[in-house]
């Protein structure tokens, strides 16, 4: 479970936050990862709009 999440978090390039999770089977960790993916890559595409504009 902990390598799929770092490497999704490498790919979105999310917050480092995500690297102090226990690498353990949780599932309140699970959705800890998965809540701080889809931050971290909204803030990204927020960022993104934010340039282009």
């Amino acid at each position: 479970m902990a390598a799929p999440t770092i490497l999704a978090a490498r790919i979105v390039n999310a917050p480092v936050d995500i690297y102090r999770i226990p690498p353990m089977p949780n599932a309140t960790n699970t959705i800890r990862c998965l809540g701080l993916l889809v931050q971290g890559y909204q803030n990204r595409e927020k960022e993104r709009e934010d340039s282009n504009s």
